[in-house]
């Protein structure tokens, strides 16, 4: 008897299962996480604007716009500084670039490689690429580097714009990054047992022998090339492990600690008009904190809320009066609305295992002071902010809930 019981059981708790996936599928805006937290609000409501703790208020809001495929986007609560916000692209979207015509090249997670420009679409590489790691644009938009396979010792293969052609670069460099100004490219490589190189070779003759920058013994690091001269080398950020990032300097030849054996640490770095910074995310095993870096590793500002550094991107605008141009610098970010709740989850690794999702709002924060603007929040919509980028006068940025490209148009600089 207990038997038929314990099966008639298992049949309603496999039933209440299935019902709730089904809920979850129809109505994806209702649970902005399959397996993560909820909606909440503990950040300065729409249409305030503070410093950096938060307590200035101000602006009004805004309207909405339209998206490219010629269906509404109703953006809720929006700032009088965005102009427009819309769907730039269908997704999926992997990676993109974005020129001064608006026209956008973007890589699918399948190798697929596309050109948007309005509502036009053209397909320019159809080659199937198996198991991307990952894909990145050149600083002009015209060549596309993609790492695939096995990722001990992966494939690297470049893609041309203008030719529509692909070529192959040498097996086994491992997170390799474009220069920011160039067609040179950064690696590391196994240079023998517990020891990495960093390396770079010129994309444009891959015939020319590579160049050895640096060497030193560590395993399984991550690369990136902040500016001309410096390299930024980190452990994989992890809630279980301590780790630690470094900046190594090219001309001095100096390594720099930015963050050493925390836990979550992890980076970007961006060009602003005073210099290189990193947006720097660590754990000291109580707190999260969320900081602007210097290079040379000083704290340039704390700020007051929490997000991931691969949620923002750096940009230097320009405005043009009627007898001299000023530069600004802003750092835009996807910041999660239930605050606490992010700052407790397992970071970075639920969210790198698509175990996390967010749902964000959009702020501008003025780097000069600290200082930042809500530009967007609409709890009602499921927006997870990935991969910002800004280009004319533009923050486009791929939603993890749908793989679409979103653009998020600001009002002329001189009306700012």
């Amino acid at each position: 008897m207990k038997r038929y019981i314990y099966i008639i059981l298992g049949i309603i708790v496999i039933a209440a299962i299935a019902i709730a996936v089904i809920f979850y599928l129809k109505n994806p805006s209702s649970s902005p996480s399959i397996f993560g937290f909820g909606i909440g609000g503990s950040l300065p409501q729409t249409g305030t604007q503070g410093n950096n703790s938060g307590q200035q208020g101000g602006a009004t809001n805004g309207a909405g716009g339209n998206s490219a495929s010629g269906t509404s986007t109703d953006t809720g609560a929006q700032s009088p500084l965005v102009q427009s916000f819309n769907v730039a692209a269908n997704g999926p979207i992997l990676n993109y670039f974005v020129d001064a015509k608006n026209t956008i090249t973007a890589i699918k997670p399948d190798g697929t490689i596309i050109s948007v420009a309005g509502e036009a679409s053209s397909t320019l590489s159809s080659t199937a690429i198996n198991g991307i790691i990952a894909a990145q644009f050149s600083y002009d938009g015209k060549k596309v580097l993609v790492s695939s396979g096995d990722s001990g010792n992966p494939k690297t293969n470049i893609f041309d714009v203008a030719s529509k052609s692909w070529v192959s670069a040498p097996q086994g460099l491992q997170s390799p990054r474009w220069s920011p100004s160039n067609y040179q490219i950064a690696y590391l490589s196994q240079s023998g047992i517990g020891k990495l190189s960093l390396s770079t070779i010129d994309a444009s003759n891959l015939k020319k022998a590579p160049v050895t920058l640096f060497s030193l013994h560590a395993t399984d690091l991550t690369l990136q090339w902040a500016s001309k001269n410096q390299f930024v080398l980190a452990d994989k950020p992890s809630a279980n492990n301590a780790g630690s990032i470094w900046v190594f300097d090219a001309q001095k030849n100096t390594l720099t600690p930015i963050v050493y054996e925390t836990t979550a640490a992890q980076s970007g770095w961006g060009g602003t008009a005073t210099g290189t910074l990193g947006l720097v995310f660590a754990n000291d095993g109580r707190n999260s904190t969320l900081q602007l870096v210097a290079s040379s590793g000083a704290v340039y500002h704390k700020l007051s809320f929490l997000t991931l550094p691969p949620k923002c991107s750096f940009a230097t605008t320009s405005t043009i009066m009627a007898s001299s141009t000023t530069s600004a610098s802003y750092l835009f970010c996807g910041v999660p609305l239930d605050a606490a709740a992010f700052s407790s989850a397992q970071l970075s690794d639920s969210y790198n295992m698509m175990a996390t999702f967010t749902s964000d709002q959009i702020l501008r924060i003025n780097i000069a002071d600290g200082s930042w603007n809500i530009l967007w929040n609409d709890p009602s919509q499921n927006m997870d902010v990935s991969d910002p980028k800004f280009f004319n006068n533009t923050l486009f940025f791929v939603n993890r809930y749908d793989q679409k490209l979103y653009a998020l148009t600001l009002v002329s600089q001189a009306a700012q």
